[in-house]
C-alpha cells in the first residue's frame, strides 16, 4: 500500500499490525515503522488516475517510490507527468493513482507553494547582484560579502595587490583562501539605509558558514526592515544586516 502521513508526501509500506482504528506500518524502503490511520493509505493496487490533463494524482516513479504528481499529457498507453520536485516523466497508467479530496488540496497546496517559490527565486535573481560603493576599497582584515559557487558568504580581507585591482580573501566558514577582483567584493556591514519596500535584498544568515539569502523587502519601520522568503515566512531584520542588490 501507499501512505501518506504527511500531508502531500508519500511512501510504500506494508502492514504490521491493526489496532482499533489505528494501523502499524512499515516503510519498506528503510523498514521504519509509523501508525496511520486508514484514511491515510492507499491500498495497492488501487484506483487508477482518470486521464485528464491537469489531474493531480500520486505517481510511482521508481521501485517503491511515490510522488505528487500533475498530469501534463495523455497518449496512447502513456502519461506524461510533472511531478513535485520538478522532474517530467513518462508513466504507464497503471504507475498513477487517482487522489482523495484530501490528497489532492494537499497536493495543490504543494504545487502552488512551489510555483510561489520558483516564481519568487526568479525576481530576486533578475534584481541584480550587491555591489560595492563607488571608490570602495576594502581594509585588511575588513569584514566582508563576496561571491563564491554562485552564492555569497562572509569574508575577511587578507590583502590587496600593488594596483588595489584584487583582493586575498579568506571566508569565514570553512577557512578557504582566494583571491577576487576588487569591485566583487561588498562590505558586510555599516550604515545602511532604509531599504525600499519591495525590492529584494541579501539577509546576513545566523552564522558565517551558510551563505547570505535572498528576501524581499515588505515594511520599514525605524532601524528594522520586514522581510519575506521564498517560502512566504516573514520577520524582523536589522538594517545592518541587509544588503541590497543591484547597483548603487
Amino acid at each position: 500500500m501507499v501512505a501518506e502521513l504527511v500531508g502531500g508526501e508519500f511512501f510504500e509500506g506494508r502492514v504490521l499490525a491493526i489496532t482499533g482504528e489505528r494501523l502499524r506500518i512499515e516503510r519498506l524502503r528503510t523498514r521504519e515503522a509509523f501508525t496511520a490511520a486508514p484514511g491515510d493509505l492507499y491500498r495497492l493496487p488501487a484506483r487508477l488516475a482518470p486521464k485528464e490533463v491537469g489531474r493531480l494524482a500520486i505517481c510511482g516513479t521508481a521501485s517503491e517510490e511515490w510522488i505528487g504528481c500533475r498530469i501534463a499529457r495523455v497518449s496512447d498507453g502513456e502519461l506524461e507527468v510533472k511531478t513535485l520536485d520538478d522532474r517530467t516523466l513518462t508513466l504507464a497508467p497503471s504507475a498513477v493513482l487517482a487522489a482523495s479530496q484530501v490528497t489532492e488540496l494537499n497536493l495543490k497546496q504543494r504545487f502552488e507553494r512551489r510555483a510561489a517559490r520558483a516564481q519568487f527565486l526568479a525576481e530576486a535573481l533578475a534584481a541584480g547582484e550587491p555591489a560595492p560603493p563607488a571608490g570602495y576599497r576594502p581594509s585588511i582584515q575588513a569584514r566582508v560579502v563576496a561571491p563564491r559557487q554562485g552564492r555569497w558568504w562572509s569574508a575577511a580581507v587578507l590583502g590587496l595587490d600593488d594596483e588595489d585591482e584584487e583582493v586575498t580573501l579568506r571566508f569565514l566558514g570553512d577557512g578557504l583562501e582566494q583571491t577576487l577582483p576588487r569591485v566583487s567584493v561588498v562590505p558586510e556591514s555599516g550604515a545602511n539605509a532604509a531599504p525600499t519596500r519591495g525590492a529584494f535584498v541579501l539577509v546576513r544568515p545566523s552564522s558565517p558558514a551558510d551563505p547570505w539569502w535572498r528576501a524581499r523587502v515588505v515594511a520599514t519601520l525605524e532601524s528594522e526592515a520586514r522581510i519575506v522568503d521564498g517560502d512566504g515566512d516573514e520577520r524582523s531584520v536589522g538594517f545592518r544586516d541587509l544588503l541590497p542588490l543591484g547597483a548603487r
